[in-house]
């Protein structure tokens, strides 16, 4: 199992990674890319099944299945998945991970993963929380 505070520490060596829709390495990443990074960094079993072969701009069935099938939603804490909807979109697409205070995200409007507070608009986008696999909660 791998614990909150050293996900959160992999993830912030993330920062400055380009954007790349599809990427799932420190050469580029997108979302979903980043967060099965950090996972199998950590040795996750489960980021493999993070790591799909392909998918279309706006990954929400591949999002919905990952978490129906990996995960459980919890509270906001440190290290939890926040899954996030865009404005004028039907349906979340988007996911970054929560920080405590902050979050941290592959963010093409930025072209790299960033981390930034978790601050308006973030609170209202963000439709769930999940828990990550392999990641220990208090």
């Amino acid at each position: 199992m791998i614990a909150a505070d050293r996900l959160v520490f992999q993830a912030r060596q993330w920062v400055g990674v380009p954007f790349v829709h599809q990427g799932r390495t420190r050469i580029g990443c997108d979302c979903l890319g980043y967060i099965a990074g950090c996972l199998s960094e950590l040795d996750s079993a489960a980021a493999l099944e993070l790591l799909p072969i392909d998918y279309g701009r706006e990954p929400q069935q591949l999002v919905s299945e990952i978490l129906t099938k990996h995960s459980r939603q919890i509270p906001l804490q440190a290290a939890a998945l926040l899954l996030i909807q865009w404005p004028k979109s039907p349906f979340p697409s988007h996911a970054a991970i929560y920080t405590g205070a902050s979050m941290i995200h592959a963010y093409e409007a930025v072209g790299c993963v960033v981390e930034h507070g978790y601050r308006a608009p973030w609170p209202a986008r963000t439709v769930s929380v999940w828990a990550l696999p392999d990641v220990t909660y208090e």
